[in-house]
């Protein structure tokens, strides 16, 4: 099987920002209306934002960064909460989020795909065979192909083996459903491994309540004895129609086991600021891959594969606004 492995970080959290004094705040209406000056800069999917992109359209444009917990996520919380509430008329809103800290953060540091991949090497089916019968029962193909791979002395011969394998087993591999395994663990800031997790991909659409769940992905889902911090994703692509997924996102819903500490994640609509007797200890945070071809070369969904995802949480102390519940003087 060929692996390749795609690290996945998603900030939830860190430390927190500290706004002015009131007095110094400013706000107002500009009568007459100026226009918006055009801007550009690099987009969290790795592509050019434009705020002329969104002409015609309400824009709401905040300043944040990354590692702020308890300003910025829950702004974007509260907008993203708002915009849903606007209905079908949320799709002449437009959030933009821009990062004050660029230095320490951007679109490569919340996904990454290691350096190593093996994605190459071939995948040859035998009609009728599988891991038992190819060697209780291998049969005369797959002795032949067995045979002549014997007598590869070099990369042009290695080459020529692959041409005349692919085409003397095209059957089989056009009677095989194409299916595709991800081994998923999620570990916290110290890569002390989080348990209690769930995993859920989804297209987003445009417009409140438009996001359509991926079910398929989480039909066949094992957890490992040893460490539950992993998962195993067995998905049959056939039922994806994997090749037409656009806008393709992944939400990690993690809870912490509990009130006094939590995941915080862009992206979330929940908020951890409620009594602790009333406060939910799950979090949760979504993160747009639709970009990975695109930026790294990497499909998400590759069959006959096996895709190594490594999830990064950060966990914080509850409340995130005021005096926290686990560490005050």
């Amino acid at each position: 099987m060929r692996t390749f492995l795609l690290l996945i970080s998603l900030f939830l959290g860190a430390a927190c920002a500290r706004a002015d004094d009131g007095a110094n705040l400013k706000a107002g209406v500009f009568d007459p209306a100026r226009a918006a000056p055009d801007f550009s800069l690099p987009g969290s999917d790795g592509a050019e934002l434009k705020l002329s992109r969104y002409r015609g359209k309400v824009v709401l444009l905040g300043f944040g960064f990354t590692s702020c917990v308890a300003v910025c996520p829950i702004t974007l919380g509260t907008l993203a909460a708002a915009h849903k509430k606007l209905g079908a008329r949320g799709d002449d809103v437009q959030v933009v989020y821009i990062t004050v800290d660029p230095e320490r953060e951007g679109s490569e540091k919340r996904m990454s795909v290691a350096d190593w991949k093996n994605t190459d090497i071939p995948l040859i089916p035998i009609d009728g065979k599988n891991h038992g019968t190819i060697l209780s029962d291998p049969g005369e193909d797959l002795a032949d192909l067995v045979d002549s791979a014997l007598q590869v002395s070099g990369a042009p011969s290695f080459t020529e083996w692959i041409d005349s394998a692919t085409k003397k087993t095209q059957r089989a591999r056009a009677a095989m459903d194409e299916w595709q395994q991800f081994v998923i663990r999620v570990v916290d800031e110290r890569g002390d491994p989080v348990p209690d997790y769930n995993i859920q991909l989804f297209r987003r659409g445009s417009g409140a309540g438009a996001d359509n769940s991926i079910q398929q992905f989480n039909l066949d889902v094992h957890t490992y004895k040893g460490d539950s911090s992993f998962r195993c994703f067995h998905v049959r692509l056939a039922d994806l129609d994997y090749k037409k997924l656009p806008n393709l996102w992944v939400r990690v819903i993690a809870t912490s086991g509990s009130q006094l500490i939590g995941y915080l994640g862009f992206g979330s609509e929940k908020s951890t600021d409620a009594p602790a007797l009333a406060r939910e200890a799950k979090w949760d945070g979504t993160l747009d891959i639709s970009s990975l071809p695109a930026d790294t070369g990497i499909k998400f969904f590759y069959p006959f594969t096996t895709t190594l995802i490594e999830l990064r949480l950060n966990r914080e102390p509850l409340p995130l606004t005021g005096k926290n519940e686990v560490a005050w003087f």
